[in-house]
């Protein structure tokens, strides 16, 4: 596993002290605890580590819906044997990850490395799903510009594109710039 900064969110001291003693054996760098989900938030914000691991019992799945939703950090959530029912719940709260207590050193590990990953190949689908979205509403600007571009210069669609990408270059001004000028008519055509 490759090192990371990793923060530590479990109320008991226990859990804390065995998911450190895993993580330092085998190289990870525990940037900080916390023994309540208020403190935690605060250290994760402060710190910024690579990775949480939490214990969701209590207060600790309202932390865990708050992370899912900023989506910034992979969380590896603890549970202990009897909290399978809660499985489904920190999933679906965004947690990337699950380790059942005891914390063992290879399911611990297993889980970090799977967790990490996945969350990071998610975040680059959800960038390249942006860049789409961008993309599409930047080519919906642009043909309804073009629109009226033919219908108030009587040009054709490639002339009316073509005048489109001459005005950009011209001005120096992205495509998606012109087109919006041209709606709002601050550009004669």
């Amino acid at each position: 596993m490759k090192a990371q900064r990793i923060v530590i969110v479990a109320t008991e001291s226990q859990v804390r002290a065995e998911a450190k003693q895993v993580l330092n054996v085998y190289g990870s760098q525990v940037t900080g605890e916390a023994a309540n989900p208020e403190d935690g938030l605060r250290l994760i914000r402060r710190v910024q580590p690579d990775l949480v691991l939490l214990d969701p019992s209590g207060k600790g799945l309202a932390l865990l819906d708050i992370l899912g939703q900023e989506a910034e950090i992979p969380v590896v959530a603890i549970l202990a044997p009897q909290e399978q029912h809660l499985l489904e719940r920190v999933v679906q709260a965004g947690a990337a990850g699950v380790v059942f207590q005891p914390v063992g050193a290879l399911d611990c590990v297993a889980a970090l490395t799977v967790a990490t990953h996945n969350f990071q190949r998610l975040a680059g689908l959800q960038r390249k799903l942006r860049q789409i979205e961008e993309e599409a509403a930047i080519r919906k600007l642009v043909d309804r510009a073009k629109s009226k571009v033919m219908e108030n210069a009587g040009m054709s669609e490639s002339e009316a594109y073509r005048w489109l990408q001459k005005t950009s270059m011209d001005t120096q001004k992205s495509l998606k710039r012109i087109a919006t000028d041209v709606l709002k008519d601050r550009i004669e055509i």
